[in-house]
């Protein structure tokens, strides 16, 4: 469970930093500190934690609230997300079997 928590706080990191926020390794491993500090079955504990030590302007304030309430998503609503992107895959896929590609000049 600990490289699993690990690996999704980095992977949350490169999230943030993608969204442009200036994140060093050494607030990477505050971060990786601070979640273990707090029960992780609180979703308000752990945007707390990682908030605090990740945080450092306004407009980070933002782009961190908008970044944990998309990676971090409820289990309900990642079943929900899962089996829309299903419907979806198997549409474009039905898609792809209409489209037709001839060799040969129309």
């Amino acid at each position: 469970m600990k490289n699993y928590l690990e690996n999704s706080i980095i992977s949350f990191v490169h999230v943030l930093r993608g969204a442009g926020m200036v994140i060093s390794t050494s607030e990477l491993l505050d971060a990786l500190q601070a979640v273990q500090a707090v029960n992780l079955a609180d979703r308000r504990q752990v945007y707390l934690a990682l908030n605090s030590v990740l945080v450092k302007s306004e407009m980070d304030c933002t782009t961190f609230s908008v970044a944990f309430d998309s990676f971090f998503v409820l289990l309900e609503e990642r079943e929900e997300q899962m089996v829309d992107y299903k419907e979806r895959k198997e549409e474009v896929e039905a898609l792809k079997e209409d489209i037709v590609f001839k060799d040969s000049p129309v």
